[in-house]
């Protein structure tokens, strides 16, 4: 596929002839693409992008000179690596020009390398899973067409990987009957598989589907089985979607002490994704958010349990995460003080909780030490954010109140009860407000 420089007349006999630079360019793009999964150093998909953007653009200028034209291929494996960088209206206008340039060429036409059956399938099996949450019935066409092209070709990995997109797109759909069906045969087909690793994502899309039908026992055998494949493979991902899918499990059967704990085990995942060197930049903003709201999660549900450590545990991981000088923020500055203001007025309240209840080592001052670190994280506002602010105040007023009013002290209850009051006024809650009148005749008739 080399084509050579043209050599000046003086050259040397035996003298090696030189690549251009433009074919240079397409070559490094193919060969790094095409490298082998298992054995290939990981690279980073926003480069791979620009390589063979790179590549595109200077094939015209070779093109004629090369025995096979690679220009699907690399299409291909731009959609690709487009689809691994996050990028997924990228990756499903450059799947869409791939099939746009085979039907121009005619289905009969040679493909890049003598095999277009695969750019083909591959150019669907990209728009099933980029298409499959918001157009899910493209999703399934593409899915359908892919598979339909799969069937003289012998891949297990990637025909159960199309039928894992097809189920997922069938379940955005709300295609119940076909995605019980399809769950049905991604099941069997998944013990087809050679290695392990590929068995976690087909085995959490049965888990998915079983959970969606309401089946929450059918739902364990394939959740437990990813689960324990994704740990001997020190698979983080498979792991983080076990726990989020066990997670909801028992969220709907409302076992919350069993919810917590994988909640807990969600945000570890995310949090060790996110800090991952190999993770792409574009995918830890979205692990950090899926870690800030599991530990969210957890203190809720910790405060409901009346649960003192975990709900500072989860605290504590949203301020490292959220700190004003924890380096370059990855999520809106007013989303992280939101979640910082969340973790600290929880703290707040479950230390209060636990002052009532009488739990050993809480003392007044510690109960008066997080109120006062609430208020310092409202006072830190983002520009533009004093109604939140305001509402962070009032709310902290109102469950100061509280707290307050079940120790028996009365007056300091009244003076926060009327902050509060006034608060919620200003802020236009008047259920809020009867709410609190309630409270402060309440105190008055004591």
């Amino acid at each position: 596929m080399l084509e050579t420089a043209p050599t000046s007349r003086g050259r040397r006999r035996g003298q090696a002839p030189q690549a251009s630079a433009e074919m240079l360019v397409v070559m490094r793009a193919l060969t790094r693409s095409s490298l082998p999964g298992p054995r290939a150093a990981p690279t980073d998909p926003r480069r791979d992008a620009a390589r063979l953007r790179a590549a595109l653009s200077v094939l015209p200028q070779v093109r004629e000179r090369m025995l096979v034209d690679p220009e699907r291929e690399l299409r291909l494996y731009l959609a690709q690596s487009l689809e691994g960088a996050g990028d997924l209206t990228g990756a499903t206008t450059a799947a869409l020009d791939l099939l746009e340039l085979i039907e121009l060429a005619g289905v009969d036409a040679d493909g890049p390398l003598g095999d277009p059956a695969r750019t083909l399938i591959g150019a669907h099996a990209v728009l099933a899973r980029t298409l499959g949450i918001e157009h899910p019935l493209q999703a399934v066409h593409h899915a359908l067409e892919a598979l339909e092209a799969l069937h003289e070709i012998e891949d297990p990995p990637l025909r159960v990987g199309l039928i894992t997109a097809l189920l997922r797109a069938l379940m955005a759909a709300g295609v119940t009957t076909h995605a019980s069906f399809t769950a049905g045969r991604l099941l069997s087909l998944q013990r087809t598989l050679g290695r392990e690793a590929l068995r976690v994502e087909p085995l959490l899309a049965v888990a998915t589907q079983r959970i969606q039908a309401e089946r929450y026992d059918a739902a364990w055998v394939p959740l437990e089985q990813a689960r324990a494949i994704a740990r001997e493979q020190r698979d983080q991902h498979g792991l983080l979607e076990a726990a989020r899918l066990a997670a909801s499990i028992h969220e709907r059967r409302g076992d919350q002490v069993a919810s917590l704990r994988e909640l807990r085990t969600l945000a570890i995942a995310a949090r060790r994704l996110a800090d991952d060197l190999g993770t792409p930049a574009a995918a830890r903003s979205e692990l950090i958010r899926t870690e800030l709201e599991a530990s969210a999660l957890v203190l809720r549900r910790a405060l409901d349990l009346e649960r003192l450590e975990p709900v500072i545990a989860s605290a504590r991981s949203i301020e490292r995460r959220t700190r004003p000088t924890g380096g370059r923020p990855v999520l809106p500055p007013e989303l992280l003080w939101d979640h910082r203001v969340d973790a600290r007025v929880g703290l707040f309240i479950a230390t209060g909780d636990a002052l009532a209840r009488g739990v050993t080592g809480v003392e007044e001052q510690d109960c008066e030490l997080r109120r006062r670190e609430a208020m310092q994280a409202i006072d830190e506002m983002p520009p533009g954010h004093d109604a939140r602010a305001r509402y962070w105040a009032t709310y902290l007023d109102d469950r100061h109140a509280h707290l307050l009013a079940a120790r028996g002290e009365r007056v300091q209850a009244r003076r926060a009860a009327r902050r509060a009051r006034e608060g919620w006024a200003q802020l236009g809650r008047g259920e809020d407000v009867t709410r609190l009148d309630a409270l402060q005749e309440q105190l008055a008739e004591e």
